[in-house]
């Protein structure tokens, strides 16, 4: 009965993400915000690339780790629902999220259910607001790392029963797997290695962690020995290497960082405050404790690490953030529900009961505030359908004036997007995402020079040109493509309010 009602309590968390994230399935733009986003393109048009044949980056440039272009094509490929199937993998991951930090905080609070459900309920509810409503990379590798945490965190620290090199081996390729997503999950590596070290029988630390080492840099050897084979080395360390380091050296300041974080982390409540006050618990929880206050000290370790690891980060948007639920999920769910029960014993004479459970609903109403405000903020704008989605409109004017696999130079925020739901090509390797043309910063992180890598894409003859109202706010990088155009197109006409351009003797 009680494993019946668990599996029916597991499955409730499916309906959740189904609704909070229903808008993203149907629809190509949601309230104010666009699922057809800028970032979504690119990792599309380098998954089609994958699935044509080409290595990451040989067609199309990023700085992202492949894995997360391995992970668009999986979905393209077995989904079968275009680029609409990577937002139904956004979901099904989010929700194996969810199911795995039940585990992990069961486990952790030594098998407290009811803890694991509460936090299984906050990861699905907090994994669906704004901040990770389209399909980052946050929506994969951090359901990702809670499987692994789920694995590796013993059920009863010190009792060998529990352990098993299988686990931790898998861990360590879940690991691994996270650090191919995304760079950063390196740092929930570190943390894995702390909970081992904190946790597990002394004299099998040394073999444990070295295990989960050498089994998490498995996928990365992997990549290595791919691009080998291909002798595309070159290309994979312009983009992984020297790209990623120039875009480490172009960090926003202290206080724009921290202005940014104050906004974000207000949206999160009430798990950062209750991460915050959990130091008090610490301070004054009983004795008998012993496993929470364990559990509470490692996740309050691993919640640091990330810190660490996300301010490297030049510019800390919310979707960043997400790394930071599970470790915050563990704490509060422990302080919340422990310090509940602590404060009814503490004043079982004052007929608690029915305050602490006025408290507690207050609670819940502010953990669902954020995503439900947020989806029935979402509401009007279903009822207009998609009228902002511009990626679609344009790849529809697209299709009627070129043919698939024509070259097409889209300078504008959705270029990566336009050219996957149109079947054109980009002339450049830079033209996914049309700010490494347009954007001084992103210049340095491409390491091109926006006038030659034009000049580059023209050698191509696109058939067509397309640019964005914004962009002629750039008088240079206008005039620049006016003078590679030169004599060659004719133009402008206007669509969607974008400058269209059209190559003379085009039969299109």
């Amino acid at each position: 009965m009680r494993r019946a009602l668990l599996v029916l309590a597991i499955g409730t968390l499916l309906p959740i993400v189904l609704i909070l994230r229903l808008p993203t399935l149907f629809f190509a733009s949601y309230g104010r915000s666009e699922a057809w986003g800028n970032d979504e393109g690119l990792y599309l048009l380098m998954a089609r690339d994958f699935l044509q044949g080409h290595l990451p980056y040989t067609q199309t440039f990023d700085n992202k780790p492949p894995g997360i272009y391995v992970v668009y094509a999986l979905s393209w490929l077995l989904l079968g629902a275009g680029p609409r199937s990577i937002y139904i993998a956004a979901c099904i991951s989010i929700w194996c999220g969810s199911v795995a930090m039940f585990f992990l905080v069961r486990g952790a609070s030594g098998g407290r259910k009811d803890m694991g459900l509460v936090a299984a309920v906050a990861f699905a509810l907090f994994m669906c607001h704004s901040g990770t409503m389209g399909a980052n990379t946050e929506c994969f590798f951090v359901p990702i790392v809670v499987a692994a945490f789920a694995l590796l965190w013993p059920q009863r620290p010190h009792d060998e029963r529990t352990f098993r090199y299988a686990q931790i081996v898998a861990a360590g390729l879940l690991l691994g797997l996270a650090v191919c997503i995304k760079y950063v999950a390196a740092f929930d590596l570190f943390a894995a290695l702390v909970v081992i070290g904190a946790t597990y029988p002394l004299r099998q630390r040394a073999v444990t962690c070295l295990a989960l080492v050498v089994s998490a840099a498995s996928p990365a050897m992997g990549v290595l020995w791919t691009y080998a084979s291909a002798r595309e080395l070159e290309v994979l360390y312009d983009a992984q290497i020297r790209g990623n380091l120039a875009r480490l050296a172009l960090q926003d300041s202290l206080s724009t960082n921290l202005a940014l974080v104050k906004e974000q982390f207000v949206r999160l409540f009430p798990i950062v405050e209750l991460t915050l006050v959990s130091p008090l618990y610490l301070r004054f929880s009983p004795p008998a404790d012993g496993a929470l206050r364990r559990a509470l000290w490692l996740g309050l370790i691993w919640f640091a690490i990330d810190v660490a690891g996300i301010s490297r980060i030049g510019s800390i948007r919310q979707h960043i953030l997400a790394q930071l639920l599970p470790p915050m999920i563990v704490c509060a769910t422990i302080v919340l529900l422990r310090g509940i029960e602590l404060t009814e014993a503490r004043f079982a004479r004052l007929r608690s009961p029915a305050l602490l459970a006025t408290a507690l609903a207050l609670v819940c109403i502010g953990v669902l505030a954020a995503p439900v405000r947020f989806l029935a903020a979402t509401v009007p704008g279903i009822a207009r359908g998609s009228e902002d989605d511009h990626a679609s409109v344009r790849a529809g004017y697209l299709r009627e004036h070129v043919r698939p696999n024509d070259y097409v130079l889209l300078v504008d925020p959705w270029s990566g997007m336009e050219h996957v739901l149109s079947g054109t090509r980009s002339p450049s390797k830079y033209g996914g995402f049309s700010e490494f043309f347009t954007d001084k910063e992103m210049n340095v992180i491409a390491g091109i020079r926006r006038d030659t890598a034009l000049t580059s894409a023209f050698e191509h003859e696109p058939k067509m040109v397309v640019i964005d109202p914004d962009v002629y706010d750039d008088s240079s990088f206008v005039r620049a493509l006016e003078s590679d155009m030169s004599g060659k197109y004719s133009g402008p006409s206007q669509y969607d309010g974008a400058y269209v351009y059209l190559r003379d003797g085009s039969d299109s």
